[in-house]
């Protein structure tokens, strides 16, 4: 997590480095502090309106700064402006998004939530009774619910761009496929780096490493794609960047998380061993998803959730290893498995993420055929 350095406009403190004013206006990075007169650091995100800014570390507390006088920073009072950072009401704050004079807010919890601004337009969606109130205090939207918070935008840090992400966890983590390619992009300017080795890390201590390619002939963009399963690689992932700069100058390292999702398991014979000694092929695996609108499960399929599974197959037949896999967005699952001479069996429920690698089922032999269990959208038994 970093320090919170912005740079700019700063006519209502809005830079939270204590100062206010056309003349206080800043070109360079200036550091924000806080009312206690400490910097202000280990943040997860930012967001900003045009006259007042705010940064959620990572406990999900919600600090602010900069101008109030339409109670947009959402602490309880009008007071015009507040050129220091200072701990606001909201708690608990998955994603900011702010207008001119007003801010909405996702709570951990999935729920949203509006404060600030005249709300002549009903931009705040609240219970108000009428629309020139002024709602400084940050209060539920109505009619939306919870929404899902696991998709939310990732804290990256600002100089690194991620591809093949498939978003963020509600810790802010970002979150990858296991067995996908990763893309990890950094830019370079002051100064340039002539070369950036990259380190990954797993959980368990397994390591890869590389030097990273660059992507234009100036050398501010460095680039490399790395595929964790070919590597060996769990999660979480902490992704390291050590750029070295002319004089071989050794710069100071980039390190950030990134957690990793599949679901798989192994089919085997439970009345003869384990998953690694007595693996099933030909039996049918059927990934199941929890439905929190129909309160059922439901069988996935390529086109209701499309880019929400791979491959998008489903069911898949176990071959002589008797495994099956699928990388999976967040979310609960469970598979059902069925296989001629055995009795079906449902697994466990499993949440993504983490990685689920050892979702493993063991069927019990029997003398009859048991009839195929298919599941339609619509609902499914338990």
């Amino acid at each position: 997590m970093e320090p919170c350095e912005p740079g700019g406009g700063n006519s209502s403190g809005q830079l939270g480095n204590g100062k206010a004013g056309f003349n206080e206006n800043s070109s360079v990075p200036v550091r924000v502090m806080t009312d206690q007169h400490v910097g202000l650091d280990k943040v997860a995100s930012l967001a900003a309106g045009p006259f007042h800014s705010y940064a959620v570390p990572e406990s999900g507390a919600l600090w602010g700064w900069g101008y109030n006088y339409f109670g947009e920073l959402g602490d309880g009072t009008f007071e015009v402006q507040y050129p220091l950072a200072r701990r606001l009401l909201m708690k608990s704050v998955a994603s900011l998004s702010t207008g001119s004079y007003h801010t909405l807010a996702i709570k951990k919890d999935g729920t949203v939530w509006s404060w600030g601004t005249l709300n002549d337009h009903y931009q705040l969606e609240r219970k108000s009774g009428s629309p020139s109130i002024e709602l400084h205090v940050p209060g539920p939207v109505e009619g939306l619910g919870s929404l899902d918070v696991p998709s939310l935008i990732p804290y990256i840090p600002m100089n690194i761009d991620l591809e093949g992400l498939l978003g963020g966890a509600d810790s802010g983590w970002p979150v990858a496929i296991y067995g996908s390619p990763i893309t990890v992009t950094a830019f370079y300017d002051n100064p340039r780096a002539i070369r950036v080795n990259l380190v990954v890390t797993d959980g368990d201590g397994d390591r890869y490493e590389a030097w990273m390619s660059a992507t234009d002939e100036e050398g501010l963009n460095w680039s490399h794609t790395f595929i964790p399963k070919l590597h060996g690689l769990g999660s979480p992932l902490q992704i390291e960047l050590t750029p070295v700069f002319l004089g071989d100058e050794v710069g100071n390292p980039i390190v950030f998380g990134v957690i990793l999702i599949d679901p798989s398991g192994i089919i085997y014979n439970a009345d003869e061993g384990d998953p690694d000694t007595w693996p099933l092929p030909g039996a049918t695996v059927v990934l199941q998803t929890f439905d929190p609108d129909l309160g059922d499960w439901v069988e996935m399929n390529e086109y209701e959730d499309e880019g929400r599974f791979t491959p998008p197959v489903n069911p898949q037949v176990t071959g002589s290893d008797g495994r099956f896999a699928w990388d999976t967005a967040p979310g609960l699952y469970r598979v059902v498995v069925s296989r001629p001479g055995f009795e079906p069996a449902i697994s466990r429920t499993v949440s993504v993420p983490p990685p689920v690698l050892d979702l493993h089922v063991g069927l019990i032999p029997t003398d009859h055929v048991p009839s195929s269990m298919a599941l339609s959208r619509a609902r499914s038994p338990a």
